[in-house]
């Protein structure tokens, strides 16, 4: 199973990384450990014949599973001009694989240039050139679609815990949206639906601001796209190592209730090696990766503790992150899973709980060992000169002030959301006091009542009680992917492949409903089909210039999906 860990896994509401992992095979049985005698968290793992992972020889002459060429087959090149070069444009980010380092890094989720501009404007070329064209590829579109159809289903047959709701959302209707411009007839409740939501932002489009809509859509967007991130390629190790046992013994103690939680909880194996490894034995070294077993201390923890943990977070972040680069976050996590377990009574008011975990952490500093939680004898100070703990000590003596209020802050993206909020708020206020539209509140009472027969009479469904949330939704998202006054995308993509006008015009030929069937449910809400916009109009250039490029459109059956539908699960 692949997972989420860093922040985001830890279900902050500000995550400052992500790091995914991609589950690559397991190991059943200690036997298959080399371990490593500079350090017991380093092993190399002893490779079997029925195993598809690559392998080489280590200095013993001991077939090992090579760890850094599982990272280096995932750095796809993505500047080759390729199908699949095409596919991963948007995850063309810098990427560094180093034997020394655990993940393949990469310093943001996605390339925010594939992203830059605007995206009415994008998507009215594509619906300008789709138009001009007037030959549909209905064949190479219906064959794109069930090379991502196929691959869905063999990655979700591969992992079984995978959730299929998200393919839909991101696969399913996005496709089904392309659909029309390509001949193939949208079936007729789907188009009923999606229909009624564009009229109704036709009338009521108005009521949106377009600039704050667009400000507002991309700041959402770009705070998820800029996340740091890691890929990291883990071995899933069903059995807890004997040198990982004190800690389950020591837990059982002192926190019998968390040990009952965890005792099943997997480690993994994540390819790196020691600085001074042996140069012939470095692409074969494992580390001990901890990360699903924190993600569910981190689940466990009580209010305070996690209260702590944001704190010293926010800390590291505002203070230390930059002084040295031999300091990481995981010593700051360590030092809060310490202080849950050894102090009884964590303080509950803010500042008193910061000047417990500045008094803790300069002790640590002080003595040079930051005890590795999981591990006897290993010291995450180790790699931190006394020089940077001087400085980092020093940082904390005299710049954290624990009365600063922006150290307990959990959700640093809602005070920019109520930033955001104000904004409008003063839009909307000159909008009113100019008078530039007296009938303002008079169309805003209008539209909740049109949407609540909207929702009755094409949602009946699936209504709900949120309905002004996903009202302002549908008028914010379509008024950014619409474009400016002239471009008008929407009625002219409803227009041109969705009225039955348009549908029934000489000369154009359709694939009836019967000819293809879309899995997804009729029911869906308002919002899904929504969100699928956006969606929407990041693929259908790209999927526009496969269908109009016979080089790659003869490319579809040799593309290897596999990396994109895991990122985007």
């Amino acid at each position: 199973m692949d997972s989420l860990f860093g922040t985001a896994g830890d279900r902050l509401s500000h995550p400052k990384d992500l790091d995914i992992m991609f589950n690559e095979g397991k190991i059943d049985d200690e036997n298959d450990l080399i371990f490593t005698p500079a350090c017991d968290i380093f092993v190399r793992v002893k490779w079997h014949h029925d195993s598809k992972l690559p392998y080489g020889y280590d200095n013993e002459g001991v077939c090992c599973i090579n760890g850094y060429e599982m990272k280096q087959k995932l750095c796809v090149d993505t500047q080759d001009g390729s199908l699949l070069s095409q596919m991963l444009s948007i995850l063309s980010v810098k990427q560094e694989v180093n034997v020394e380092t655990v993940a393949i890094q990469r310093k943001t989720l996605f390339n925010k240039r594939c992203l830059s501009e605007d995206f009415g404007k994008q998507f009215g070329e594509a619906l300008d050139a789709t138009i001009s064209s007037r030959s549909p590829s209905k064949s190479h579109f219906l064959h794109l679609y069930n090379r991502f159809k196929n691959e869905i289903n063999k990655v979700c047959r591969e992992n079984k815990s995978w959730d299929y709701y998200w393919p839909l959302i991101y696969i399913e209707i996005p496709f089904m949206y392309s659909a029309p411009c390509y001949g193939i007839r949208m079936r007729r409740d789907y188009r009923d639906q999606v229909c009624s939501l564009i009229d109704f932002y036709q009338k009521y489009k108005h009521l949106v601001n377009a600039d704050l809509a667009k400000r507002l859509f991309e700041k959402l967007l770009y705070t998820i796209l800029s996340y740091e991130n890691d890929i990291v390629l883990g071995l899933k190790l069903n059995f807890w190592p004997k040198n990982v046992q004190p800690f389950l013994k020591r837990l059982q103690t002192t926190k019998p209730d968390i040990y009952e939680a965890i005792k099943t909880i997997h480690m993994h194996l994540a390819p790196k090696c020691l600085p001074h490894t042996a140069l012939e034995n470095q692409a074969f070294e494992f580390r001990y990766s901890f990360s699903a077993i924190e993600q569910k201390l981190a689940e466990l923890r009580t209010s305070t503790g996690r209260k702590l943990y944001v704190i010293a977070r926010n800390i590291y972040y505002k203070h230390l992150h930059e002084v040295t680069k031999t300091l990481s976050s995981c010593c700051i996590k360590t030092s809060v899973l310490w202080m849950d377990e050894t102090i009884n009574e964590l303080e509950e008011n803010t500042e008193i709980l910061a000047i417990q975990w500045s008094s803790y952490f300069s002790t640590l500093l002080l003595t040079g060992q930051c005890p590795h939680y999981f591990m006897n004898n290993v010291n995450l100070f180790e790699s931190v000169s006394v020089e940077d703990r001087e400085k980092l000590l020093n940082i904390i003596e005299t710049n954290v002030v624990p009365s600063e209020i922006d150290y307990y802050t959990i959700n640093p993206l809602g005070k920019n959301m109520s930033d955001t909020n104000d904004e409008y708020l003063k839009a909307a206020n000159v909008y009113s006091t100019n008078n530039i539209n007296k009938d303002f509140l008079h169309d805003i009472i209008h539209a909740v009542q049109d949407w609540d027969t909207l929702l009755s009479q094409y949602f009946a469904s699936t209504q709900s009680t949120c309905h002004l949330d996903h009202l302002l939704l549908v008028l914010f998202v379509f008024k950014v992917i619409d474009g400016d006054g002239n471009q008008k995308n929407l009625e002219k993509w409803k227009n041109h492949f969705l009225d039955d006008n348009a549908i029934n015009e000489p000369g154009r030929t359709t694939t009836t409903v019967e000819s293809i069937v879309w899995e997804a449910e009729h029911n869906l809400h308002p919002a899904v089909y929504t969100r699928c916009f956006i969606m929407f109009v990041v693929i259908f250039p790209l999927i526009n210039n496969i269908m109009t490029k016979q080089e790659l459109t003869e490319q579809i059956d040799n593309i290897n999906l596999n990396i994109p539908l895991r990122l985007l699960n």
